[in-house]
């Protein structure tokens, strides 16, 4: 039979599912002596058995075919991949670099081949912690094609784990822009405390790499009777970090309300520790072998109310799950302390420490206040016989100071600051975890540049759990990281008596210490710059009694139970997922009392802190529903008072006119909020009044307004809302930049920068009155100019129609991105704005591109918080992807 022939049958065989038939033909025709070409049908026969899992005989196929022509790259390639899977490391590294040796860069069928070989060691090199290799071979695959976002964000994150810095090395064909957009969330929670970056690198990550979006599954309009069921996603549910903390909440849940539900594909460590975590879940799903939709079809069907998971964007993540939203309600926790960014999340579980009021604008998810720090902890550990200096390899005399988080967290800036506490304290040295040998190294090359001897850093391997807590107790002082703090490891050494000294920053990740620092009134131990950070650590190390003093407290905590209240914790916790939950599906449950919990300990208050706010009264919302026709007043939203201007003595200034009317002929109450909201609010938001309200009343009342702003995809692909309406009427951005300039305003409307947060019109926000009467003073000097300013080329620009809806002038349009102007210029009103990309979108061809816009809107936003001109070109790259497409 020719090969040709051969092959097509093989093909119709496999097309059908036989497998079985089509390897049978192979190796048939492969026993017959005089064939030719016979490379090509090893190739397939081990493709064949490698889908069938028969490891050993495609590994044998692909030798053959390699046999049959030795520059045969894709079996080289292949077989590598086969002996991954079968654990064959050394011959799997072997294959890849034996392509490396024969592809030929300038052979363009060969250069995809040569890079996918050294991605492919890069990649397992990695796993198999070999970074330096793992590091090399990802540089030789972005010298042959730079533009490679996966391959770049590996080599970034090698480059955090061996602590060689600077992180951002210069590299041919990319920019430290390529660079910013390619860093995976996680390395950028340990790079930088910006949180529009964070923000950024996390929208990037979900816009390139999950992209699956499957449709919701269809669930049940009513809910099963019974208890409420909570269910935890994880991989982490075994001796991980996240694990650890976890096994008194679970075992902590009220089982008269709640029943719990595992859904886990952890690695089975076969620890106690593991067995006890699983054992408080009534019921436990083993879902390692479970695709993605076959797990929500599984959670759906159990009917799970609440879906909490814990892995964020961390590894391990299966995102497809979540993206099916087979929980009316799913939420974030601990697995990832910086913005998702994931759309199908709706919480996160949080303190008001760690995620304060001003951060919550870089995160999708919405709050959920705990009211101690968020970081639960487990007081059952064991810890092993106590251990002496000696055994440790530590010097029997001076202060020693500890930093055992993960290598990628340390930061040359903080090692820095970590070496000039070491040069002020003489006698004292630092406890490291020899997370692996190049890092090791790095570090101690680090010293000598800093001027300090390497022998003053000791370095210790990893040991049991029950041995690191017993070394823990050795240290004197444990210095935090930044701007990625200790979380589970902050717990650890505080639950030994250990102190730990931490700065905290502007992020989620670099406030987690804090705030368990706060909740045990320790609030001594957080600084907020390095210069007081080193300045506190020299202090203790060098005044005995405040050292002593602070242990003392410390260990008063331990011995009192104070350290951390496990039914206390799960109780608040459970309120708040029941809360949010009640709030998306409507479903009332039966009050329970949830008793408070203290941020400071009862013993160690001095004095009690009056809150600076309070959650906004609903009665103090006044919402009017414009209404300018009949049919207008036909659509009044649910939940809002009718402001009648069916009279419509001015259509001219069409919504402008009821609003303004109303503010100078009411007496306002400071403390209330007032929103003259569009007729159409229902059709672009999607809310009613009795919505807004809900909304409103989960924020405090120290917010000036709150936007509601509708069509994400139109705001995102324009710079600004001047820019914006440019587009639909040619030369309104000239003639609001004239105006603006009669004003003396000082503004270029060309360089204005607005994102999701600024980008307000006068018809879709509710605010205070103060924000209100800034508004009538900036939109009265347009009105007087139009109704009694000298007739000029610009008064009459002004009152020129336009083509939209019987010839609106353009002086309306001015008028309400007036809101907008004042929230870009003037910094210090406090806004919320509801997420805008669960409003209605424009309905244009934008819709398509969903990634493409929140990414646009991050990098606008990154640009105003950061200023670099980076983000911009970014920026401007990706709208004009979706804007021309």
């Amino acid at each position: 039979m020719p090969l040709a022939q051969l092959l097509g049958q093989a093909q119709a065989c496999q097309a059908a599912g036989q497998l079985e038939a089509a390897a049978s033909l192979y190796e048939e025709w492969l026993q017959k002596k005089g064939q030719t070409l016979t490379h090509v049908a090893w190739f397939n026969l081990g493709v064949i058995r490698g889908e069938q899992g028969s490891r050993d005989a495609a590994i044998r196929a692909y030798q053959n075919a390699i046999a049959a022509e030795p520059n045969f790259l894709e079996a080289r390639l292949n077989l590598g991949s086969q002996f991954e899977a079968s654990g064959q490391n050394e011959q799997a590294l072997l294959a890849w670099r034996e392509v490396t040796q024969i592809a030929q860069p300038e052979v363009e069928a060969q250069r995809p081949l040569l890079i996918m070989a050294y991605n492919n060691l890069g990649r397992f090199q990695e796993k198999l912690r070999h970074y330096e290799q793992a590091e090399l071979a990802l540089k030789q695959s972005l010298a042959l094609k730079p533009q490679q976002p996966d391959a770049l964000q590996h080599w970034l994150h090698l480059r955090q784990r061996q602590c060689k810095w600077p992180v951002l090395q210069p590299l041919p064909g990319l920019s430290q822009h390529d660079m910013l957009m390619s860093f995976s969330p996680l390395g950028m929670l340990a790079h930088t405390d910006e949180p529009a970056m964070q923000l950024l690198a996390s929208r990037n990550f979900v816009g390139r790499k999950l992209t699956q979006n499957p449709s919701p599954l269809a669930l049940p309009a009513l809910r099963r009777p019974g208890r409420i069921r909570l269910g935890y996603l994880s991989g982490d549910l075994c001796m991980h970090a996240v694990g650890l903390l976890l096994a008194e909440v679970i075992e902590s849940h009220d089982r008269e309300r709640f029943e719990t539900f595992a859904f886990d594909y952890s690695p089975e460590d076969g620890s106690a520790y593991r067995a006890r975590l699983l054992a408080g879940f009534e019921h436990v799903e083993k879902v390692h072998a479970l695709s993605d939709e076959a797990v929500a079809q599984r959670i759906a069907t159990l009917g799970i109310d609440i879906l909490i998971d814990l892995q964020g964007l961390s590894s391990g993540l299966r995102h497809g799950i979540l993206a099916m939203r087979p929980a009316p309600l799913q939420v974030t926790y601990l697995g990832f302390i910086g913005p998702t960014a994931m759309p199908w999340i709706d919480h996160v579980l949080t303190d008001a420490y760690s995620l304060p009021h001003e951060l919550q604008p870089y995160f999708s998810e919405a709050p959920l206040y705990l009211q101690s720090s968020f970081l639960p902890a487990d007081r059952q550990r064991v810890v092993a016989a106590p251990t002496t200096r000696a055994a440790q390899g530590l010097p029997a005399q001076g202060f020693i100071f500890a930093s055992f988080n993960n290598a990628y967290k340390i930061t040359d800036s903080v090692f820095a600051s970590w070496m000039r506490i070491l040069r002020r304290c003489p006698e004292s040295c630092l406890w490291l975890v020899d997370d692996n040998p190049w890092a090791t190294a790095n570090m101690k090359a680090a010293a000598v540049q800093h001027g300090v001897s390497p022998e003053r850093l000791v370095f210790s391997g990893r040991v049991s759990k029950e041995q690191y807590l017993a070394n823990l107790q050795l240290a004197d002082l444990f210095l935090d990281g930044f701007p990625y703090n200790a979380g589970s490891t902050a717990r650890d050494a505080l639950s030994v008596g250990l102190p730990i000294l931490t700065l905290s920053g502007k992020t989620f990740v670099s406030r987690m210490a804090g705030s368990l620092l706060k909740s045990m009134a320790l609030d001594s131990l957080i600084t907020h710059d390095l210069q007081s950070y080193e300045d506190r650590a020299v202090q203790l190390a060098h005044d005995s009694h405040a050292y002593r003093s602070l242990r003392e407290k410390l260990w008063h905590l331990i011995a009192t139970g104070d350290i951390f209240d496990p039914k206390a914790f799960t109780r608040d916790m459970e309120g708040l997922l029941v809360g949010a939950w009640e709030n998306r599906t409507g479903e009332v449950e039966a009050r329970v009392a949830v008793p408070t919990v203290a941020m400071t300990p009862r013993s160690f208050s001095e004095r009690k802190v009056q809150p600076v706010s309070a959650a906004i009264d609903p009665g103090q919302v006044h919402l009017m529903h414009i209404a300018y026709s009949d049919e207008t007043f036909q659509l009044a939203s649910a939940g809002m008072q009718v402001l009648d201007n069916r009279a419509n003595t001015r259509p001219d200034w069409q919504e402008y006119w009821p609003i303004r009317n109303y503010l100078m002929a009411h007496h306002l109450a400071e403390d209330a909020y007032y929103g003259f909201f569009s007729p159409r609010l229902l059709e672009k938001t999607g809310l009613n009044g009795h919505a807004i309200r809900q909304f409103m009343s989960n924020l405090t009342n120290d917010h000036d307004l709150v936007t509601f702003s509708p069509q994400p995809d139109f705001g995102a692909c324009f710079l600004n809302v001047f820019e914006q309406n440019d587009f639909l009427d040619p030369g309104f951005r000239d003639v609001s930049q004239e105006f603006v300039n009669l004003m003396g305003w000082g503004l270029d409307l060309n360089q204005l920068i607005m994102d999701s947060r600024q980008i307000v019109f006068s018809n879709f926000f509710v605010a205070k009155p103060a924000f209100w009467r800034a508004w009538l003073q900036w939109t009265e000097k347009l009105f007087a100019f139009c109704e009694a300013g000298p007739d000029s080329s610009l008064k009459q620009s002004l009152l020129a129609p336009t083509h939209y809806k019987n010839g609106v002038p353009r002086k309306v349009f001015l008028m309400e991105r007036i809101a907008s102007l004042i929230l870009c210029v003037q910094a210090d009103w406090k806004l919320k704005s509801y997420d805008t990309f669960q409003c209605a979108w424009s309905g244009l061809t934008l819709s398509k591109y969903p990634h493409e816009v929140v990414l646009s809107d991050a990098l606008k936003l990154a640009a105003r918080e950061q200023g670099f001109p980076e983000y911009l070109q970014a920026y401007a790259k990706v709208r004009d992807t979706f804007r021309n497409g």
